[in-house]
């Protein structure tokens, strides 16, 4: 029997490939459900992550809660416990305002390593820079206790730029680098004690793949969703050393030196280095911006070093200033030099701002103390200088005792300075300051704005006095006179500023009054001598008034 002759074959072939073809279909929904299975489960995993994570943190910070809490009312762990689930209140902030804020610098925060800042075999030289937790939460927990209270960037960018008045013992805490080490143990503490801070971070590190010791574009998320904190860049490839020369052994920062090109066997140009820093700056900006969906108006120069010491290019500072200018409102930096004011004060033209690096060993007294003396003063002030007052000095010897506080030159120096922190804000005052002045020429200085910039009255061994202007490069002489019986012994020197009235005073007397355009700022003291190692005197007190002027 033989098999039937089908003559007509299409529809069998019709049937065959529309079989095949709900099988393709039926093989692409499976896939295509499986995709999005696979997605799904990738969102849901890192949905529960991120979940996780914040809850993680908010447990931890009600236990840093606890502990705070059980510090203050000197009660048990498990009541305080119980006050901190309940949301026991804070302290209010002051109704004053504030003349000067302090900003404070951490890197990482390290856990388990409380001792390691008292045993150097067990503390790495970067580790050094950082603080453990344990202090950490004591500085936090002291400043909290004595009424500070963190600010938001955004108020403080209003503060120095004269838009907002902000509560007295107002302070911005900011963490550079942005190591996992500087949220993860950080953010507990800063929920607990409602407290704010700002990342400064390195997008090349934290945006690209994942990092072990930076934190990711996800943990950049968690941090920007706490509403803590605020995300500001620290630079994009210029956080490092690189060679400046053609065998390599010489490195230094990169962002205020020109390195050396291998492949071109030579130094940048200036005009090469300039480009290189503007666009580094601009795309850090950028890729922050982009990856967060967030604005970056703030930079923190790595290293502190924004051109103003030692660079291989002349022109490093106006460089970077100026490259950073076109990006950013407030670049920060830290303030190294002893010889400044601490705080940051409103000025419609601000731009540097100031930071205050938290040392490892500090503890919360320490740190109090620190901001205690460098806050701003009010007129009338009258003391004999002491450890406490705020008395800042970055050049010679300066010896605090309970007679006043001396200033000498040392060996390699011509004299010592001394400028009293927390005093920038005066106006219209009169300087007296009694003085043993044993050798050289004294000084008062005054309406400074730093160390280097300002007036002052000098009086020389010789029986000269002079009214000079200082800037950081030049001193100019504006007025001069020869005072009878001025010479080394006990007298009594000053200064007067108010309104356009200027004038140095010797033994009560004004020996030079001149009339200059209006200024204010802090005081100074200063002895000198043309000789190193000679210049010598103690000042026994200072008194300063307020002088009225119309």
């Amino acid at each position: 029997m033989g098999y039937p002759i089908i003559k007509n074959h299409m529809p069998v072939i019709a049937l065959t490939r529309a079989i095949a073809d709900t099988k393709i279909r039926f093989t692409l929904v499976v896939l295509v459900l499986a995709a999005l299975i696979v997605v799904g489960s990738f969102y849901l995993i890192g949905y529960l992550r991120y979940e996780a994570v914040k809850q993680m943190l908010f447990a931890q910070s009600l236990q840093v809660r606890a502990e705070y809490i059980a510090a203050q009312q000197k009660i048990g762990f498990w009541d305080a416990l119980q006050a901190a689930f309940a949301g026991a209140p804070f302290t209010a902030s002051s109704a004053s305002s504030t003349e000067g804020i302090p900003v404070l610098t951490y890197h990482s925060i390290l856990v388990g390593k409380e001792d390691a800042v008292q045993n150097a075999a067990v503390t790495s030289e970067f580790e050094g820079a950082n603080v453990s937790l344990e202090h950490f939460k004591e500085q936090m927990f002291a400043l909290k206790a004595a009424g500070w209270q963190t600010v938001s960037y955004e108020d403080f960018d209003a503060f120095v730029h004269g838009k907002k008045k902000l509560p007295a013992k107002s302070f911005l805490i900011t963490f550079d680098d942005g190591a996992k080490q500087s949220f993860y143990p950080v953010d507990p503490v800063l929920e607990a004690l409602n407290y704010s801070a700002v990342a400064f971070i390195l997008p090349s590190h934290s945006l690209g793949l994942h990092s072990t010791y930076y934190l990711n574009l996800d943990e950049l998320q968690i941090m920007k969703s706490t509403g803590r904190w605020a995300i500001e860049s620290h630079g994009q490839d210029i956080h490092v050393s690189l060679p400046t020369t053609a065998d390599g052994t010489l490195k230094d920062n990169a962002l205020s030196n020109r390195i050396w090109l291998s492949a071109a066997n030579r130094l940048e140009t200036h005009d090469e280095y300039a480009a290189r820093i503007s666009s580094d700056l601009l795309t850090s900006k950028n890729n922050l911006q982009n990856a967060l969906g967030i604005d970056v108006s703030g930079f923190a120069f790595p290293f502190g070093d924004y051109g103003q010491n030692a660079s291989n290019d002349s022109q490093a500072q106006a460089t970077v200033l100026g490259a950073t200018r076109q990006d950013y409102t407030l670049a920060f930096y830290q303030n190294w030099n002893k010889g400044n004011f601490t705080f940051n004060y409103p000025n419609a033209n601000a731009f540097l701002i100031k930071r205050v690096p938290v040392r490892p060993t500090w503890t919360g007294e320490d740190l109090l103390a620190v901001l205690n003396a460098a806050s701003p003063k009010s007129l009338p002030y009258r003391e004999v200088p002491n450890a406490k007052s705020g008395w800042q000095s970055d050049w010679g010897i300066m010896g605090i005792g309970s007679d006043g506080m001396s200033l000498a030159a040392g060996t390699s120096t011509t004299g010592g300075l001394a400028v009293l922190d927390g005093s920038y804000t005066w106006a219209n005052y009169e300087v007296e300051a009694p003085v043993e002045w044993e050798s050289g020429y004294v000084m008062v200085l005054f309406d400074l704005q730093s160390e280097q910039l300002g007036r002052a009255c000098v009086f020389a061994d010789n029986g000269i006095v002079q009214l000079q202007q200082r800037t950081k490069d030049d001193i100019l002489i504006l007025r001069e006179t020869k005072v009878k019986g001025l010479k080394p012994g006990s007298h009594t020197i000053g200064a007067v500023s108010a309104g356009k009235t200027t004038a140095c005073v010797f033994d009560g007397d004004y020996v030079i009054d001149a009339t200059l355009p209006p200024a204010s700022g802090g005081i100074g003291l200063e002895a000198w001598a043309p000789q190193s190692g000679q210049a010598q005197a103690l000042f026994k007190e200072v008194t300063v008034s307020s002088v009225p002027w119309q």
